[in-house]
């Protein structure tokens, strides 16, 4: 039994260690030519929407020569989380990445690389709960496995190379995915306290998920068909 529980044990640390391995793969081509491109339109979009000015660029007149014209993606005094809040009327996105993104600029700067760093974090943050997912459902071994698809998936890494909210969303919808099946493998054994803890985490995460993009609604799709 010693014996079995050893080598049980030692499997595990491989795997843990496989998975460290690809999570730092994952960082690697994350960060490659990271801050080689300017700003495309969408990401410009991200910053005007940061520094609670994509209302009075929306309202510039098409057809006009425009000079002197303020740097509108630069943060100002009135930059601030609940500016984010209040000027969301001005995008059709919620407004949860915009208001991080303000955060990070703060204390990163305005870089291509450095900007567009806080997607990639999210990125390879969220291949964890996918492994989670494997491993909680019984299938250890397939673990890294599936952690080393997340890291080499083309879309996975250009999603993370755009200062948008979709890795974001990929991490709080994996994130939701995870805490769905931790209730359901582990249900019966939940204490009351512990169910209630697990089911406002989960509808939680969800609500977070879809105030950053409300595509996020799609995954719950999903997983009302899980559930069903």
């Amino acid at each position: 039994h010693t014996s079995t529980s050893d080598a049980s044990s030692q499997l595990r640390r491989r795997q843990w260690a496989m998975i460290g391995a690809v999570l730092a793969l994952a960082l690697g081509v994350r960060l490659y030519h990271l801050g080689t491109e300017a700003f495309w339109q969408d990401e410009i979009h991200s910053m005007y929407n940061s520094a609670c000015a994509r209302g009075p660029v929306e309202r510039l007149p098409y057809g006009v020569i425009l000079r002197d014209i303020p740097r509108y993606s630069d943060l100002t005094e009135n930059s601030s989380l609940s500016g984010v809040w209040r000027t969301m009327d001005d995008d059709s996105h919620p407004p949860v990445y915009f208001m991080l993104l303000l955060l990070w600029r703060r204390l990163v700067g305005d870089g291509e690389a450095a900007i567009r760093a806080m997607p990639v974090v999210f990125s390879m943050l969220s291949i964890v709960p996918a492994v989670l997912v494997t491993r909680e459902l019984g299938f250890r071994r397939a673990s890294p496995i599936l952690a080393l698809i997340l890291a080499l998936s083309f879309c996975h890494i250009n999603m993370a190379q755009e200062n948008r909210p979709y890795s974001l969303s990929g991490l709080l919808v994996n994130v939701s995915f995870y805490l769905l099946v931790r209730i359901e493998q582990r249900w019966p054994t939940l204490n009351t306290r512990s169910k209630f803890v697990h089911a406002t985490l989960y509808a939680f995460t969800l609500f977070v998920a879809m105030m950053n993009h409300y595509f996020a609604a799609f995954a719950f799709c999903g997983q009302l068909v899980y559930v069903v």
